[in-house]
């Protein structure tokens, strides 16, 4: 798996970060490494056979120290990522999908981890690492976006919810967001987690909402379509894309 990995998007992000550190660079890091997958450093571990790890084989995890001095994971992006950390041996890598990185990460006690360590990196605090973690989440919908509308429309239709960015005014008032598409005319707005929300309108709040009401209130006029994380990469869906949803949802 570690030859196949390429989590451009990621890498971008993490690029777009070193070159202009701020809260938005930073957000847009966090929310695309809940997509793709990832690598671990192995180098050094208990070697697998014919690509098995076998029974008390010992794994060991390259990492290294945040600026706070706490315990920093290594991940990477692509084989040679890890490889600029071994320039004088092969790097041994070992692949995993990344959402499920972070989540190692959270339950090992990990304070940090640092994507591309050896440069252009991007360290992640565990404290943000767990709000992007907690609550609801659509990782199906979410790894739908990078292929084709057929997988976006096949992932929703397997039910879930998506959530909803909501704008608390000082007055009380609560609006929901919503946007425009072509022509013109009204679309909801949906999100796959709750960093997808607030990296397209930071202090928004956000709720969780099941597929089937999702669907019915892009339907609802003067509505004529949805879009799912706008911040990208994106989708619009359609009247007709929508009904093949509706029709297709799990009976509640």
């Amino acid at each position: 798996m570690a030859d196949l990995v390429d989590n451009v998007a990621l890498r971008a992000a993490v690029e777009a970060f070193a070159a202009n550190s701020n809260q938005q660079t930073y957000w847009e890091v966090l929310r695309n490494a809940l997509q793709g997958n990832l690598l671990f450093d192995i180098t050094g571990s208990t070697p697998p056979v014919d690509g098995v790890l076998q029974k008390g084989a010992v794994l060991r995890f390259h990492e290294g120290t945040g600026p706070d001095g706490g315990r920093a994971l290594f991940a990477f992006t692509r084989q040679e990522e890890a490889q600029k950390m071994h320039p004088d041996e092969p790097a041994a890598t070992l692949g995993q999908n990344a959402a499920s990185t972070l989540d190692f990460a959270k339950s090992q006690g990990y304070a940090w981890l640092y994507i591309d360590p050896a440069g252009p990196t991007c360290g992640l605090q565990m404290t943000d690492v767990d709000f992007t973690l907690r609550g609801e989440r659509n990782d199906a919908v979410k790894a739908s976006l990078a292929g084709s509308r057929r997988e976006v429309i096949d992932a929703m239709s397997l039910g879930g919810s998506l959530l909803m960015g909501i704008n608390e005014h000082a007055d009380g008032t609560i609006e929901v967001r919503t946007s425009t598409g072509p022509n013109d005319v009204p679309v909801r707005l949906a999100f796959t987690s709750a960093v997808e929300v607030v990296t397209r309108n930071p202090g928004d709040a956000w709720t969780a909402v099941p597929m089937a009401r999702i669907v019915a209130d892009a339907l609802e006029a003067p509505f004529q379509g949805l879009v799912i994380n706008p911040a990208g990469p994106w989708i619009g869906l359609y009247p007709d894309e929508l009904r093949e949803i509706q029709s297709r949802l799990p009976a509640s």
